[in-house]
């Protein structure tokens, strides 16, 4: 993981919106740089920036949240973190943000928002407060706990990772090496070798529950069932015998009252048909009468056609005098109209020379306009820029005189405070060693105080040795008596079983299981049996009918053709009558029938500008035809009707004689699929499909069953829940078991902490001495390095007030100092403006004089242009002219065009008019001709139908309606008729069949009698083989079961002995046994790449693991024999030395999880000597070469002094702070 960017807005003492780029080159050439600045000025808050972003929390504050935030600046209504890093997996930003209602200071804390994002996509990866600090662990690989241990070293907690304990320390490396494995292999060995002692000891209970029975009573049970089986079926074949004749008696009496019902209804249909006698015979003359119909409307049509076309011919010699009158008077206007269009024609193109010349000079006096406005707005702008720029030279030059006389200011005020001037180099010095004394001070307070707090953990190690001890007693009898509730748990499991195993009982209940589901299928396919039979018959039935009612259709369907026919020749008669009206109709007449679009019966044309919006009248010959048509589709309508019915009544014949054959078809197969089950049911052949009562044994088989299916399944049950309590009990035992091992290793770590409690003590006494002679040591410093300022005594009260006082004086001469340096910059600045303003005034005043000279030549050009223009068209506009020429050419060709059209038509008209003359004398004749043919083909057919006259005739014809009324009814008497003959001669051929099978001479009653005393018999017997089969078949796979659990029981105890194995090695609950020994081989590493860092730092120490404990550490003193001491037992100085040889360790740590690029280390170094900062910044130094970055924060003079990069902390004013360095930027916001 590499930090790259951090942005922090308004926390602690740096207000406003700060960047630090560590990208810079700065940073990734040096690889090293160091955060300075005085005690307090805000260094740490660069650190907890970056985990208030990552982790929503900082080493010194355990939470930011909606009740507290001590981190926000003062006086600011909200605060930011943001941080850019990149990692194996990615490249990341995560930010953290707060504020206070409404954005001010004095606000509510609202809640914190907080969110990670992948940048390379641009997609936010999490938002949920509580989710995203998990998604940061995943990416990082790293928790806060090991971030502030392992990259990031916090004042105060530098030396956390080596004072962590064996627990602690072996999750930080877990997690930094990615070897989290070997902890879930250790569980998992653990919970599979409980699992296999299991399954073993489940294997040997099951294995002693299977009970077998003896050969001899195996033997006898055999010689038993096979009697019983011969029996069953002797008396099976008896009872269907009996039950074949009750049914065949039973078909016998509802075939006789099924005949019986037939006769009321023969009685009722002659009665009926002899009511309808007299409608019969007047239905018959109605139907002779309409095949006659088609010539008696030829006829009345021709006698009304020869009437119209008389008149017709009459009307149009009327109007033809007066129509040749209309055509000469319109031929005179139509030249007139011409004459005036060619003279307009003549005027337009004289008039286009002039309009051409006129729309030149408009445009180059448009063009001598735009110009002209353009050179004014030009010398507008010259004369502005010239006082624009006057001004600014009278400007500068007042700055000027003003800046002079301020630096010679500054430079006689530098002089008189030259001694200030070494607090520049000296004033960081100081401050560290007030720094040094105050943390001397604490030093010593602190080793007093973890005095102090040793002797109470001495006590309180104690006190917990003796609750360990009475702890232990308690959860051994808690063992005790959870051993006890397994064997009564395991006793009741057995009394519920009946000395049967559980596996039996579950045979049982799913061989009964099996038996009903072949019941049920029967039950399914027996109903599905009956079910056939009956649709059989319903379709013989139904194919009867059908036969009957497709006879009456066809012979419907054969008269409504006829009808159709001859209504269909008179349509065509009266449309040929109608198309003689309207050739000799006269002109009005057509004129009063034309409409819009359509086509004029006399020319064809479809615009009629003398009839235009007319909606033409039907005339009544088209009115007859209207109605013959109409009555023509009525008739095509009811015979497309029943050729419809009729098709419909086919098909219908074709589906049920298909479902017919396809019932014979699927008979067999059912009976079969029937058969077939029965004999699963009943092996002796006593069940059939043709048994009678079959569908009632086959419900007193089912009830039986379901009897024994239920008394089974509650034992199952039963149990079950005994089982699940036994397994309970165990679980119970074995956590009992477990808690007394847990309290044993407690007391053990309980009395080894006691006895290290002890030691501890000794130590922090030894560390309280040695901080009271380093405090003595780091005053005499101090006091040192301010008496050349005027200081001879120092005390603690007084260490702010000199530093601060010192920082006065420092800053004042700083602030001297940068004034006279940028006053030296802006100064030649301002004298440089002054000679460029000149210059700029010489150039625009020539520029003005130009513009003027253009201006005046402009504007005689246009005076010009404008003088020719009035020559030209009076000045009037050439559009306007154009347009109005243009108007009335169009007004003359639209008069030519009308007149000319007038004329046409007033020729066509009379034109037309004298050919429908000449066409309505010749259709006349051909009529009346006609006519007399029509008359004497009728008088011939009624004549054939025996009619007397055309009277008879017309007295025997029927509406339509009331004609089909009774042709509906005559043929429902025929179908009622034929169906009652069919029904009475199939059910007579029936009972003849019945009859003459002879099945039984014995009275019914007498059968049904003898039919229950078989059944019960035969349940009887049923019952004694179901048990003798039951025990049979349970014997044979408990005898097949014994098999298979003897087998898999030595196969189970080879699995546990392997396993068994595997676990006293590597196996417990917690993981920890191959946890503790992988990371202690990685501690090792940590430990020898720690000592090659600590070498060059000191040569006395080397790190080396605890015996006992590989996680632990101990450390070799070479200056002292080689003693091994405890590493709790360090010193300040030595704890930093030693910890920073660990993090720089750590640091080299990589593997596919984590891998460490960026180091923070905070404070700390004021506890080294010269010699031993000497060799840790070199350690760090060699460090950076490995691509590394790191960072120190101190204010040890020396420190800064080695490291170049710097990024510098500058207190400014108020409690706040400002950022300078390299990549260090405030947002342009905050800067102005």
């Amino acid at each position: 993981m590499k930090i790259l960017k951090v942005r922090l807005k308004n926390l602690n003492s740096l207000v406003g919106e700060w960047n630090i780029d560590f990208t810079h080159p700065a940073y990734i050439g040096d690889g090293i740089f160091a955060i300075t600045g005085p005690t307090g000025a805000g260094k740490s808050t660069i650190l907890d920036a970056i985990c208030l972003a990552l982790f929503g929390q900082t080493p010194r504050l355990a939470g930011v949240n909606k009740s507290s935030n001590e981190i926000m600046s003062r006086h600011c209504g909200e605060c930011e973190a943001e941080v850019e890093f990149s990692t194996s997996k990615g490249h990341y930003r995560c930010t953290w943000y707060q504020h206070r209602a409404r954005g001010k200071a004095d606000g509510n804390l609202q809640q914190q928002k907080h969110e990670i994002a992948d940048l390379a996509s641009g997609k936010v990866l999490e938002t949920k407060l509580l989710a995203v600090v998990p998604k940061v662990e995943q990416v990082t690989g790293m928790n806060f706990e090991r971030f502030t241990r392992s990259m990031l070293l916090a004042q105060g907690s530098f030396a956390a990772f080596l004072q962590a304990d064996s627990e602690e320390r072996a999750c930080i490396l877990e997690g930094l090496t990615g070897t989290g494995i070997y902890t879930e292999i250790s569980k998992l060995v653990h919970e599979r070798n409980r699992d296999e002692k299991e399954a073993l000891e489940r294997l040997k209970v099951e294995l002693s529950g299977v009970l077998l029975l003896g050969a001899e009573e195996e033997q006898q049970l055999r010689n038993e069932l096979a009697g019983n089986e011969t029996a069953i079926a002797d008396l099976e074949k008896s009872l269907a015998a009996v039950q074949t004749a009750i049914a065949w008696l039973q078909r016998q009496d509802e075939l006789r009252k099924e005949l019986a019902a037939l006769e009321p209804q023969k009685k009722q249909l002659d009665a009926d048909i002899a009511a309808f006698a007299t409608e019969h015979e007047r239905l018959a003359a109605a139907l002779k009468a309409l095949e006659c119909e088609a010539e008696y409307s030829k006829v009345r049509q021709l006698r009304d056609d020869v009437k119209k076309k008389t008149d017709a011919l009459a009307t149009s010699n009327e109007r033809l005098p007066k129509l040749r009158e209309e055509a000469s008077k319109a031929e005179a206007e139509a030249t007139a109209a011409t004459k005036r269009y060619d003279a307009g024609k003549n005027a337009q193109i004289e008039l286009a020379p002039q309009l051409r010349q006129a729309r030149d000079l408009d445009g180059k006096i448009n063009t001598g306009k735009t110009l002209l406005t353009n050179t004014e707005r030009r010398l507008a702008e010259i004369t502005d820029g010239l006082n624009e720029q006057q001004k600014l030279l009278d400007d500068t030059g007042t700055t000027l005189a003003d800046k002079t006389k301020l630096r010679a200011e500054l430079e006689a005020a530098l002089a008189a405070r030259s001694t200030d001037g070494e607090l520049v180099g000296r004033l960081a010095a100081i401050k560290d060693r007030f720094a040094q004394l105050r943390q001397a001070r604490k030093d010593l307070d602190k080793a007093t105080a973890e005095q102090r707090q040793a002797e109470e953990a001495t006590q309180t190690a104690e006190k917990a040795v003796e609750r360990g001890q009475k702890e232990l007693a308690r959860l051994q009898a808690a063992s005790e008596a959870a051993t006890a509730k397994l064997a009564k748990a395991e006793a009741t499991l057995k009394d519920s079983l009946r000395e049967r195993s559980q596996d039996d009982w579950q045979d049982q209940l799913r061989s009964l299981e099996g038996k009903l589901g072949q019941l049920q299928q029967a039950q399914d396919r027996h109903a599905t049996y009956g079910s056939q039979l009956k649709k059989q018959a319903e379709c013989r039935q139904e194919c009867d009918s059908l036969q009957k009612s497709i006879a009456a259709l066809t012979a419907s369907l054969k008269a409504q053709n006829e009808l159709c026919q001859t209504q269909a020749a008179l349509v065509s008669a009266l449309d040929e009558k109608l198309h003689a009206a309207e050739l000799i109709a006269d002109y009005e007449q057509a004129r009063r029938e034309l409409a819009d679009g359509k086509p004029c019966p006399l020319c064809g044309a479809t615009d009629h500008p003398f009839a235009k919006g007319n909606i033409p009248a039907p005339s009544a010959a088209k009115q007859e035809l209207d109605v013959a048509k109409t009555k023509l589709a009525k008739s095509d309508k009811e015979k497309q009707r029943l050729e419809v019915e009729l098709k419909s009544q086919q098909n219908e014949m074709a589906r049920a004689e298909k479902e017919l054959k396809q019932l014979a078809q699927e008979l067999p197969a059912v009976i079969t699929q029937l058969n077939g089950l029965c004999a699963k049911i009943a092996p002796g052949g006593s069940l059939k499909a043709d048994t009678p009562m079959l569908g009632e044994k086959l419900t007193e088989l089912t009830q039986d069953l379901e009897s024994k299916r239920t008394e089974a399944a509650r034992v199952v049950e039963q149990a079950r829940k005994d089982a699940k309590a036994v397994e309970a009990q165990k679980k119970e035992a074995e956590k009992a078991v477990e808690a007394g091992r847990k309290a044993e290793a407690s007391l053990k770590d309980a009395k080894a902490d006691a006895d290290n409690a002890k030691l501890n003590q000794q130590a922090k006494a030894d560390a309280c001495a040695t901080a009271q002679g380093r405090l003595a040591a780091n005053r005499q410093q101090a006091l040192d390095g301010i008496r050349p300022f005027g200081y001879d005594d120092i005390s603690g009260e007084e260490l702010d007030d000199i530093a601060g006082k010192l920082q006065q004086r420092h800053d004042k001469w700083q602030e001297l100092k940068q004034g006279k340096i940028k006053l030296d910059t802006e100064i030649p600045q301002l004298e440089t403006a002054i000679t460029g303003c000149r210059q700029r005034l010489t150039e625009l005043s020539d520029e003005q004089n130009k513009q003027n000279t253009e201006l005046s030549a402009q504007q005689r050009d246009l005076a010009e242009l404008q003088d020719r223009r009035a020559g030209v068209l009076g000045g009037k506009a050439a559009d306007e002219e154009e347009a109005r020429m243009d108007k009335e050419l169009a007004e003359a060709e639209k008069q030519r065009d009308s007149a000319n059209k007038r004329q046409q038509e007033s020729r066509q008209n009379q034109q037309l008019l004298e050919t429908a003359i000449n066409n309505l004398e010749q259709e006349l004749k051909g009529l009346e001709s006609s006519m007399a043919q029509a008359a004497e083909a009728f008088q011939q057919a009624i004549s054939d139908k025996g009619f007397s006259d055309e009277t008879s005739f017309c007295a025997a014809r029927l509406p339509e309606t009331e004609r089909k009324k009774l042709q509906e009814k005559a043929a429902a008497l025929d179908k009622r008729k034929t169906e009652l003959n069919s029904k009475e001669t199939t059910l007579g051929e029936q009972l003849d069949k019945e009859e003459k099978k002879e099945l039984s001479s014995e009275p019914r009653a007498d059968l049904e009698e003898r039919q229950k005393t078989q059944q019960a018999d035969l349940a009887e017997k049923r019952e004694g083989l179901g048990t003798l089969r039951n025990k049979l078949d349970t014997n044979d796979k408990a005898k097949e079961k014994h098999r298979d659990k003897s087998v898999a029981l030595d196969k189970q105890q080879q699995s546990c002995d392997k396993w068994q194995s595997l676990h006293d090695l590597i196996g417990s609950s917690d993981g920890k046994v191959f946890r503790n020994f992988a990371q202690g081989l990685t501690f090792a590493i940590v430990v020898r790449r720690a000592n090659e860092q600590l070498k060059l730092m000191s040569d006395r120490y080397q790190l080396i693991p605890n015996e006992q404990d590989p996680l632990e550490l101990d450390v070799v003193d070479k200056y002292q024999a080689d003693v091994i001491r405890s590493s709790k037992n360090l010193s300040g100085g030595e704890s930093f030395i030693v910890s920073l040889a660990l993090a720089l360790g750590l640091s080299n740590m990589a593997s596919k999880k984590v891998r460490i690029d960026s180091l923070f280390l905070d404070e700390g170094f004021g506890a080294l000597d010269e010699e031993s900062l000497n060799s840790a910044l070199e350690a760090l130094a060699a460090l950076r070469l490995g691509g590394k970055t790191i960072g120190v924060i101190s204010h040890v003079a020396m420190l800064k002094e080695r490291i170049n990069t710097q990024i510098q902390v500058i207190p400014i004013a108020e409690g706040r702070s400002r950022l300078a360095g390299p990549g260090c930027s405030l947002s342009a916001d905050d800067a102005d």
